[in-house]
């Protein structure tokens, strides 16, 4: 369930008012996923797991290090590369926004019928 509410909140980028000061992009969203799946990830490995050229993704990062929800490091294992990580922002907005559409989710699945519900399951 988790991961379909993930998807979902990716698709849903309009951040309803009152949530919160800070939009993220669709692409952004899709990358704090990632480096909070794989925790001190580098650029290189976060380019191949969202298919996406490494400047793109740097750049998505520059913006998310901006606003305060991804800190950079340097790498114990190479000084070469590159740790991302969430901060304790970062991952406050993840939780908000989880917990934000997990209650409109689950309202929308109490207005369900059984039946409809018993299909969602299958």
């Amino acid at each position: 369930m988790r991961g379909v509410i993930e998807l979902l909140e990716v698709y849903w980028t309009r951040v309803p008012e009152g949530f919160s000061p800070v939009t993220v992009s669709a692409p952004q969203l899709r990358v704090m996923y990632v480096i909070e799946r794989r925790e001190g990830i580098n650029l290189r490995q976060l380019g191949a797991e969202l298919d996406a050229a490494p400047s793109s993704v740097s750049r998505l990062c520059d913006r998310l290090e901006a606003i305060g929800f991804v800190r950079r490091s340097s790498s114990t294992a190479s000084r070469r590369e590159v740790e991302l990580r969430l901060t304790a922002q970062g991952r406050a907005h993840l939780d908000r926004l989880r917990a934000r559409r997990e209650e409109r989710l689950a309202a929308a699945l109490a207005r369900a019928s059984p039946a409809s519900r018993a299909r969602l399951m299958e």
